[in-house]
């Protein structure tokens, strides 16, 4: 039994170029196999271009994040104290929330950012006398 397999899109076996004396068909794994040798020769080139992009970007969003975390904890310190404590109590809810979920590290900790700024404002007003 044969298998009539096509070497490129739209061009069948007949129309392929013949093979020369001594070759041997080349199967379809083999295609793939060296699909993915050319494949693994550029990821050093594709990683060290990755590397040298992030390397120029991330002190530019590390102050970006700084700048809107910065902003955060002022909008968060300007509501009254109800608000505050609302705010915590739901950002920890949802932090829980996501955990349970199994989200990723980075977005629980997100979620929980606003209840540790409301939380160490607490901590630095020290406890309210009686």
């Amino acid at each position: 039994m044969s298998i009539d397999v096509q070497t490129q899109p739209g061009i069948s076996t007949a129309e392929a170029p013949a093979l020369k004396e001594g070759e041997e068909s080349r199967s379809p794994v083999g295609v793939v196999r060296d699909r993915a040798a050319t494949i693994a020769a550029r990821v050093p080139a594709v990683a060290d271009s990755v590397r040298r992009e992030a390397t120029d970007r991330v002190p530019g969003a590390a102050e970006t994040v700084w700048q809107g975390a910065v902003g955060s904890r002022r909008s968060i310190l300007a509501m009254p104290a109800e608000t505050q404590r609302m705010v915590a109590a739901f950002s920890v809810g949802l932090g829980l929330g996501l955990s349970i979920a199994g989200a990723p590290r980075i977005v629980v900790a997100a979620a929980l950012a606003p209840a540790v700024i409301v939380g160490t404002d607490i901590l630095a007003r020290g406890a309210p006398s009686a």
